[in-house]
């Protein structure tokens, strides 16, 4: 008898297929728009959204380097949201493409509480959701920055050069621990994965976590949950899932602290 295989050989072969599924839906929900107009618009922007998540997933970057900056980026964007929440405005700014908000204006996006109107944070983005979006998506990058395994230092070369007349090449460069590719060694403290790396991806995730809180996205943090559930589900046992799961302690107790 036939049998169906629910999982396909390559694990990407789902990824491409929803991302097509996606674009085939979008492409349909045309037909059925009440304006059209705005139904393009938005259509292209998921083309490319699509044609970016291809364009990553084909080069030839490290996936650590899009995690810094992703990280970076997003802890940039929660000091703006801080200040823009403690002086309660939003200024003005043709560079950025950002419209002038208080929370006495008809029209911003403010949270009604018992002592007043209190504006949301928008950063450098059209609205306090969208901001919200970009800071899950940048915790969850810090998170992923931050579980990244620690490599050893390479020794250097002109060191070695010094100590003998005539180096062995052996003694140049240190063996390759297991499990480790060759390309990933030479990573030493302040490099790819070091200690530096971790404490740097931890404040870029408690600033972000503390912007997240300042928008006033359920759905903001939401994401955020279900993506640390989905990550520790996936993190393989020991040292990995130990450093996600102190990740996630740290995030927890800001959002806490920023809420309260």
């Amino acid at each position: 008898p036939l049998r169906w295989r629910l999982r396909p050989a390559n694990p990407k072969t789902w990824i491409v297929a929803s991302a097509y599924l996606l674009l085939a839906v979008a492409t349909l929900s045309l037909l059925w728009a009440a304006d059209r107009g705005v139904g393009v618009r938005a259509w292209f922007r998921l083309i490319e959204g699509v044609a970016l998540f291809f364009l990553l997933a084909t080069s030839s970057v490290r996936w650590l380097a899009l995690a810094r900056a992703g990280a970076l980026a997003a802890a940039v964007q929660g000091v703006v949201a801080v200040e823009q929440f403690f002086v309660q405005s939003v200024p003005a700014s043709t560079a950025l493409g950002m419209a002038a908000q208080s929370a006495d204006r008809l029209g911003a996006s403010v949270v009604e509480l018992s002592d007043g109107r209190w504006l949301r944070a928008y950063g450098t983005l059209p609205h306090p959701n969208i901001l919200a979006g970009f800071l899950a998506m940048g915790i969850l990058l810090a998170a992923y920055w931050y579980g990244a395994p620690l490599t050893p230092r390479r020794a250097s070369p002109s060191r070695e050069r010094r100590v003998s007349v005539k180096p062995d090449r052996s003694t140049l460069v240190p063996p390759l621990p297991r499990g480790l590719p060759a390309d990933e060694v030479g990573r030493g403290v302040g490099g790819e994965g070091g200690y530096l790396d971790r404490v740097l991806a931890l404040v870029c995730g408690l600033i972000a976590a503390v912007g997240l809180v300042l928008t006033f996205s359920r759905t903001g943090v939401a994401a955020v949950a279900l993506g640390f559930l989905a990550a520790l589900l996936a993190a393989s046992r020991g040292s990995a899932r130990w450093r996600l799961v102190r990740f996630v302690g740290w995030i927890a107790l800001v959002l806490a602290a920023t809420a309260a």
